[in-house]
């Protein structure tokens, strides 16, 4: 499942459009739309989001809920010259495997702006947990 929301504002004309443009220099996230990648290797279970360079962790918002990963993620940019605002909202849903320790689900975005949400898999004959909602904070990869 996915939202999408885009408010462009341009105090120049009043039906501006919200695609990127060079002569405004706002940035869209177009990675967002991109395929997300998952991986069951390794006894972990991961997912790559490509969300675009100017993603912060600021910027998102991760949560499981009702063994669903939902990544939210609220981005406002502005021209250089501060006649145009783009204010874009996305959520993205991803059902989690039922083998997956939703408790121990971790995220790193890296400084390429690729969100990575890993959790381990449990071993053979382990009990997986039920929660309602968790939220995962995001942190930033300085590698």
């Amino acid at each position: 499942m996915e939202y999408i929301r885009q408010i462009s504002m341009n105090n120049q004309s009043a039906g501006s459009s919200t695609q990127q443009s060079p002569s405004t220099g706002l940035q869209s996230l177009e990675g967002f739309n991109s395929t997300i990648k998952t991986s069951t290797a390794n006894e972990k279970f991961t997912v790559a989001v490509p969300l675009g360079k100017d993603v912060k962790p600021e910027d998102l918002k991760v949560t499981i809920k009702e063994r669903q990963l939902v990544l939210d993620v609220k981005v406002e940019s502005k021209s250089e010259d501060g006649s145009s605002r783009l204010y874009q909202e996305i959520t993205k849903k991803l059902n989690l495997p039922d083998e997956v320790k939703v408790n121990e689900v971790k995220t790193v975005l890296s400084p390429e702006g690729i969100l990575i949400v890993e959790a381990p898999l449990p071993q053979v004959g382990a009990t997986r947990s039920r929660a309602g909602v968790i939220e995962i904070p995001v942190n930033m990869d300085l590698d």
